[in-house]
């Protein structure tokens, strides 16, 4: 092979990397900003025991219930969280007298907490993993197995669906499935696991 064939392959091979870098580099910029604009519900169960575990679902579906009309009708994350942290209180008061009248013998604690996510699949969405804020619920001691959903957009909610999410993060979530998304997904997750060592 001449010199100049081995320098025309060697260029073309920079360029696939630096190419495929920036693309690397945007999506990157993407997830970031996808995990700005969800708010997650975290419910973590007090146990893993078949009680605690089936209790966690019913708050859940308490949770939802009653706040479903408020969330669908929040502008953006930053109206939701404020929906969360004005009725926390009140929110709490709920969870705790529905586990009481179920006979429960321990109680709930809300908070709107930053938590890191794996990635996961959900309804045909995938969410990268990373640092997300999220209305945590700990039931009792918090040592059970734990559930999530999107709270905002509502994707929580049976009747919502990726319409109500902004059209790139609804492409962004709804690209999943693809060998070519999944490997970027874990480069990202493999660069924020570096930066994190030297953090």
């Amino acid at each position: 092979m001449t010199k100049t064939r081995r320098a025309v392959i060697l260029t073309v091979i920079l360029l696939l990397i630096s190419a495929f870098a920036a693309d690397v580099s945007v999506f990157a910029r993407d997830c970031e900003e996808l995990r700005g604009d969800v708010l997650r519900l975290h419910v973590i169960a007090n146990s893993d025991s078949e009680e605690d575990q089936a209790v966690k679902l019913r708050v859940r579906d308490l949770l939802l219930d009653i706040t479903k009309d408020r969330v669908g009708d929040a502008v953006d994350k930053a109206d939701a969280e404020r929906f969360f942290a004005e009725n926390a209180a009140e929110l709490t008061e709920a969870v705790n007298a529905f586990l009481r009248e179920s006979g429960f013998d321990y109680g709930a604690a809300l908070s709107l907490a930053r938590s890191e996510f794996e990635t996961r699949e959900y309804d045909g969405f995938t969410l990268p993993s990373g640092e997300y804020d999220a209305l945590k619920v700990v039931l009792g001691a918090g040592e059970g197995k734990n559930w999530w959903c999107v709270l905002f957009p509502p994707l929580c909610v049976s009747a919502a669906d990726g319409s109500e999410l902004p059209a790139r993060e609804y492409k962004l979530m709804q690209s999943g499935g693809t060998v070519r998304y999944k490997i970027k997904l874990k480069i990202v997750e493999w660069f924020r696991y570096l930066k994190s060592l030297f953090e």
